[in-house]
């Protein structure tokens, strides 16, 4: 299982190696030294190691990582595992004997950084043994283990398989790092800078009551940041005029941001790739439980459901009228046309949402709605004057009629999830 994907190319990283008498028996079975690493507190391993095995000809300095996977969150950061390496770098991580040294809470912060170690791409896995327990819980060390530092007392924590599961789903919940950011000059908020974007590998923008084809400073600051993001390499705009190659600016991880939008998101995304954003026929707002047919791409994302339809509260009176491609923005090449896909279409609104492997997911309809969000929100639109009792009637008497049932967010919500993490790649 290991041996191909390691001769294919794929990396490894053994956390806790000591003398790397695993990574050695990989190499002995035919895997390429280059793509094996090792880390363990303390840089003697290495040299004892080769001292040991007498083998510096066939693993090569520079594969062993002295580093402390339980320091202080900066220190981590800035150690070798993640400046040498890097986030999301390794393929396949063995931890054989390590995790049953340290207590709960200890354990949980070597699991949540061997997460962020971990690749993104399908298949990543995470291997190894630990000592365990059927009654699972924190067990007293025995003397002369049973002290830390200042006389502490050290326990360790033994799992069984529940407990196990446990922890690695609590792991995953803390891995995830979200930054949030409020993009409204005009009430405080600030477009983030390219600076702010050097750990960033995805985005999501929201909705707003903002318009998205305006030519407000704000939005045309957006519609430059997700130009010169989107495909930096060949970006030459007004935000950086200057750059021979803006993705100096972003570091390596600009290429590879995934973007995700919810209907303003979904209109700007669309905007800043060339497409036409424009109010709807009349000014027509297209509210309520609204019904969508999927293309053969969105039938794939959201795994066939019934009858190739999902429903979504709608909640907009502008929409993207046709789909970006390369006769609308330099930033997507005529060879890439084919992979620009519309997944899903309305009576009102053509381009529900656009879908680009790896780069983009789209949606106009809004996720997280319910009954009460959908009434709350039309009761302000019409006190804005936005939405007009009598001229928008039709529109409202069925967004209060279908304001309680039920609608596909959940659906929608996790194929945006699956593709920021990579597990719809081959769609």
């Amino acid at each position: 299982m290991v041996l191909p994907r390691l001769k294919a190319g794929h990396t490894l990283l053994d956390i806790g190696a000591c003398l790397g008498q695993d990574l050695r028996k990989c190499i002995f079975d035919g895997a390429p030294a280059t793509n094996l690493y090792a880390s363990d507190l303390f840089p003697e391993y290495e040299e004892l190691a080769y001292d040991l095995w007498r083998d510096q000809d066939k693993l090569p300095s520079g594969h062993f990582f002295a580093d402390d996977i339980l320091a202080d969150n900066a220190s981590f950061t800035s150690g070798p595992l993640m400046t040498h390496l890097g986030p999301a770098s390794v393929d396949i991580t063995t931890i054989t004997m390590f995790l049953h040294l340290f207590n709960y809470e200890n354990q949980l912060k070597v699991a949540t950084r061997i997460l962020r170690l971990l690749s993104h791409r399908p298949g990543s896995m995470i291997l190894g043994s630990q000592a365990g327990s059927i009654d699972f819980g924190e067990q007293a060390l025995q003397p002369p283990f049973h002290r830390g530092e200042a006389g502490v007392k050290r326990t360790v924590f033994r799992h069984n398989p529940e407990s196990f599961e446990r922890l690695w789903r609590e792991a995953g919940q803390a891995t995830v790092e979200t930054v949030i950011r409020f993009v409204v000059e005009e009430k405080g908020g600030s477009v983030p800078q390219a600076s702010d974007l050097q750990d960033i590998h995805a985005i999501l923008i929201t909705g707003s009551t903002y318009d998205a084809h305006g030519d407000n400073p704000r939005i045309l600051k957006l519609v430059d940041l997700i130009q010169s993001t989107f495909f930096p390499e060949i970006y030459h705009g007004p935000l950086f005029p200057n750059l021979a190659n803006t993705a100096q600016l972003y570091g390596s991880n600009a290429p590879d941001i995934r973007f995700s939008g919810v209907c303003f998101g979904h209109q700007i995304l669309c905007r800043a790739l060339g497409a036409k954003v424009d109010a709807t026929p009349d000014s027509k707002w297209e509210l309520a439980h609204t019904p969508i047919t999927l293309t053969p791409i969105g039938a794939k994302l959201f795994n066939n459901p019934k009858g190739g339809v999902i429903h979504l509260h709608q909640l907009h009176q502008d929409h993207v009228i046709y789909l970006p491609s390369s006769s609308t923005t330099s930033l997507l090449p005529e060879q890439n046309d084919r992979d620009i896909h519309v997944w899903g279409s309305s009576a009102t609104t053509e381009v529900q949402g656009v879908y680009i492997r790896k780069r983009l997911f789209t949606t106009q309809g809004h996720l997280g709605f319910d009954e009460d969000m959908v009434r709350r929100q039309i009761e302000l639109r019409i006190q804005s004057g936005s939405i007009d009792r009598e001229y928008d009637k039709a529109e409202l008497d069925e967004a209060w009629d279908t304001a309680e049932a039920e609608h596909d967010g959940i659906v929608v919500a996790g194929a945006i999830r699956r593709f920021f993490h990579g597990d719809d790649d081959d769609v």
